[in-house]
Order: C-alpha cells, then sequence, then structure tokens
C-alpha cells in the first residue's frame, strides 16, 4: 500500500486531494488529509461573517462530505514531520507514515514586529477570528483597519455597506490600496472608500499600537475601539525555509511537496493550481 498524506485542508490541500481521489485507480494507493479542524473553511468570505452579514455555517464545509471512497480524513495539529523516518506526529502522540507528503499546511498572521500589535489587534486569518470581530464591532465606534490589501479592502467594504455609522479609517504601508492588481482598480477602490467616508492613511507603516491608539510613521496617533490587522501574513515553517523545483517537490526530496501559502503567501486560485500540480 502506498500512503500518500496531505497536510492541510485550505485550496490548494482540497485540490489535491480532489486531484488524486478523481485520478486515482488503484486499490494498492491510500489518500489521507490531516487538518486541524473538522471542516473546510473558505476563508474569502470570513470578512462577511465577521460583519454578520454572512451565517457562520455557510463557510464551514465539513471534509467527510468533500472526501468519500478511498480516501482518510484525520484531525489533528500537526507537530512534527520526521523527513528521514517517513513519518507525521500529530498532537497526543499520534504518528502516520507517508511515501508522498504534500504540505499544505498555510499560513499565520503576520505581525513584523510591530510593538503591541499582539496584545490589542484582531487578526483576521480563521473562522474564530472573524466571530470574535463580529463581537466587538458589536459595540464599537471607531474602527481601524490594518492593510489595505484583499482583506482590508474588503472588510472596510463590508463595514461602509453594513455598517455605515461606523468610522472606519484604513492604515496601508503602500502608497496605493490593492497594490496587487494596481491601476484603475486601486484608484476605484480609492474613490469608492473616500465616497463613503472612509479615512485611507497610504504610505504610512503602523510603528506602534497600545490599548488606546495606533501611531504610524512620523508619529500620527488614531485612537480606536476596535483594531483589525489585515496587513500580512507568514508561511508556515514546520518544514523551516521552504524552496520548490519546477515541480513543487522540497529541496530535492523526490517524495515530498509543498504547495500554496507554504511557499509564497497568495490568492485561492494559484493556491488551488499548485495543488493540482503536486497531486
Amino acid at each position: 500500500m502506498i500512503n500518500v498524506v496531505i497536510l492541510g485542508g485550505g485550496f490548494a490541500g482540497i485540490k489535491a486531494g480532489l486531484t488524486l481521489k478523481n485520478k486515482i485507480k488503484s486499490h494498492n494507493i491510500q489518500v489521507t488529509l490531516i487538518d486541524k479542524n473538522s471542516s473546510h473553511i473558505f476563508t474569502p468570505s470570513l470578512y462577511e461573517v465577521a460583519t454578520a452579514e454572512e451565517s457562520e455555517k455557510n463557510v464551514v464545509i465539513p471534509y467527510r462530505s468533500i472526501f468519500s471512497g478511498n480516501f482518510n480524513f484525520v484531525q489533528g495539529r500537526v507537530e512534527k514531520i520526521y523527513v528521514l523516518k517517513q513519518k507525521i506526529l500529530l498532537d497526543n502522540n499520534r504518528q502516520y507514515a507517508y511515501d508522498y507528503l504534500i504540505c499544505a499546511l498555510g499560513s499565520e498572521s503576520a505581525s513584523f514586529g510591530i510593538e503591541g500589535i499582539k496584545e490589542y489587534s484582531l487578526p483576521m486569518k480563521t473562522l474564530e477570528d472573524a466571530i470574535k470581530i463580529k463581537k466587538a464591532l458589536r459595540n464599537a465606534k471607531k474602527i481601524i483597519i490594518g492593510g489595505g490589501g484583499f482583506s482590508g479592502t474588503e472588510l472596510a467594504c463590508e463595514l461602509i455597506t453594513h455598517k455605515g455609522h461606523l468610522d472606519i479609517t484604513l492604515i496601508q504601508g503602500s502608497s496605493i490600496l490593492l497594490k496587487e492588481l494596481g491601476g484603475g482598480i486601486s484608484l476605484l477602490a480609492k474613490k469608492r472608500l473616500e465616497e463613503r467616508n472612509v479615512h485611507l492613511i497610504l504610505g504610512k507603516r503602523i510603528k506602534k499600537i497600545t490599548k488606546d491608539f495606533v501611531e504610524v510613521e512620523e508619529g500620527r496617533k488614531f485612537t480606536y475601539d476596535v483594531f483589525i490587522w489585515t496587513g500580512g501574513v507568514k508561511s508556515n515553517n514546520l518544514l523551516g525555509k521552504v524552496e520548490v523545483d519546477e515541480f513543487l517537490r522540497v529541496n530535492n526530496h523526490k517524495n515530498i511537496f509543498a504547495v500554496g501559502d507554504m511557499i509564497v503567501p497568495g490568492v485561492a486560485p494559484k493556491a488551488e493550481k499548485m495543488g493540482e500540480i503536486a497531486a
């Protein structure tokens, strides 16, 4: 029996699993997906959950409803990968052997060393984060969003659409919103937000956060009730610094592949394509 293990059930992991499921005809191959949650979380809609316009259950898709047949799902937190022994250590001292491994463990919110960000910010990376933001917004008036990428801009738009009474400030280190897209889309997003009285602080990096204010470069301070951090993520480092070849194999290991945010944080379609290639 050949054991193929996929670590992580985000977009890359799901695509890898579905690709293998659809292509494997042999009964001598067993595919196992391991994730700390029992369900896939549709992360692009987390900002809708955070603003109370999307039901939590609508972004949760149980893995067992996605996969069936010659496919196993194991819920557990990955503690360590033993590359030489070809084993995975999970919580509660559980171990799983593999012949081929696809690492799709994703990313986590990055603080970039900003003082106070871990203590006073609310990240928006998981379903639990979105629920915390939803609760925090109930009694808030002044909201600061740190980061003007996809998540921060979408969140600002959702807030002004459904919670127009809030005083919203968006702080972006880059001089433009949605720098990944640039051009006319960035300018249009800026115009639309400003028309709805969102205060945009562009080209200023956040220097410090306290329980009362956010300080940017040059010392300007902004008070807030809720500070939401969408300013960036970092790749999971369980395998250390990951480098892959053109087939997404890790550091010349023929049986280990890395996909999605573990290589470079990006958008879902790119992660899905990587998952398909690795599979």
